[in-house]
């Protein structure tokens, strides 16, 4: 099948494979597209006999073009040179007979729930298939659609809260990606944060939080319509992941905030954070649950106590930091790309 032309949307696979699939905004052409999907040419070295792990991996992502159209790009997960784009299930299905096991990278906004839970009872009808969705972000209204989708394949999570209440839900640590951040020794006295502006990251509250240390926040969104607030700085300007945290290494602290919502995931943006080497403090919250023996989680009323104490004890700010840089070695993206080709291989043994 061709590619066709069009714009490749931000897409990272939650980061359990590295970034199979590169980024951009541009308008590229055909043969630049498959040039991105195909790098890595490889993925992560990872000490696991050869023996089992399963050959035959095929891995689905869905993508917009630049027509807002559905495109579902699939990769053999060790040949990158296999790059192939559909248009329609059927079209994905009638690839998957080469194939042992699909891993499907689930995204609430594009997939037709319907037509995806039809494609997978196809695909397990007519082949002898194991089939892995990874759900990146679980909303409470849709408890009953992941129940089913466990039932009939193999869910996998990044926030260990789902699997400890369904065994049929596999928890995987999402990779940390380790980028090399220039060491600042000397830093200035504000905090900072990054991301897009939402209701539910409570960006609003930063401004009651900033006045009461008495200390300027810095957000770093790429959304436009952000607004500033008392002594909360917007700076939306458009840089690389590698600037953002040469930038943000530069503050005396990071923040993060998060209402408890209906939606539960795991927390990128703090992962992304560790390589900054500077302590970092999340509003109690689900979403940073995993994370609270990492990083310094407190509620929102705690919240300015907690950042004074980071401040005014040297031994605790620097403790924090190391906490974090060695989560950062521990759980890196070679590591989840392992534990995904153990789980792959346990399935297969059944």
């Amino acid at each position: 099948m061709k590619i066709k032309g069009g714009y490749v949307p931000k897409i990272t696979i939650n980061n359990q494979f590295g970034d199979i699939f590169e980024t951009s905004r541009k308008k590229i052409t055909p043969e630049e597209k498959i040039e991105k999907i195909k790098k890595p040419a490889s993925p992560p070295v990872v000490e696991i006999p050869i023996s089992v792990v399963p050959k035959n991996i095929l891995f689905l992502c869905p993508l917009i073009d630049e027509d807002n159209r559905l495109n579902l790009y699939f990769t053999h997960l060790f040949d990158r040179e296999d790059v192939g784009i559909a248009r329609t299930f059927q079209e994905v299905a009638d690839q998957m007979s080469a194939y042992d096991v699909l891993h499907i990278q689930y995204d609430e906004e594009l997939y037709n729930d319907k037509e995806l839970i039809q494609f997978i009872e196809t695909l397990k009808n007519k082949y002898n298939i194991n089939i892995f969705i990874t759900i990146n972000t679980l909303i409470s209204k849709k408890t009953q659609f992941y129940q089913y989708l466990s039932r009939i394949c193999h869910v996998v999570v990044n926030n260990s809260i789902p699997a400890r209440f369904n065994q049929n839900i596999n928890f995987i640590e999402p990779g940390c990606i380790k980028l090399n951040v220039p060491f600042q020794s000397k830093r200035n006295d504000r905090i900072a944060t990054f991301g897009f502006s939402t209701s539910i990251k409570n960006t609003e509250s930063l401004g009651m939080i900033a006045n009461e240390l008495d200390v300027e926040i810095d957000v770093y969104s790429p959304n436009e319509h952000a607004k500033s607030y008392s002594r909360v700085n917007i700076i939306n300007d458009y840089i690389s992941t590698e600037e953002l945290l040469e930038k943000i290494s530069q503050y005396r602290l990071l923040l993060f905030l998060r209402r408890n919502s209906s939606y539960l995931s795991a927390s990128h943006s703090v992962r992304l954070a560790f390589n900054c080497r500077v302590p970092i403090v999340c509003q109690s919250s689900p979403y940073f649950g995993d994370l609270a023996q990492v990083v310094k989680v407190a509620s929102y009323e705690d919240i300015p106590k907690i950042v004074n104490d980071l401040f005014l004890d040297e031994s605790q700010y620097h403790e924090t930091i190391a906490k974090q840089e060695d989560f950062l070695e521990q759980h890196t993206v070679d590591e989840a790309f392992k534990q995904h080709l153990l789980l792959y291989e346990r399935v297969l043994r059944q």
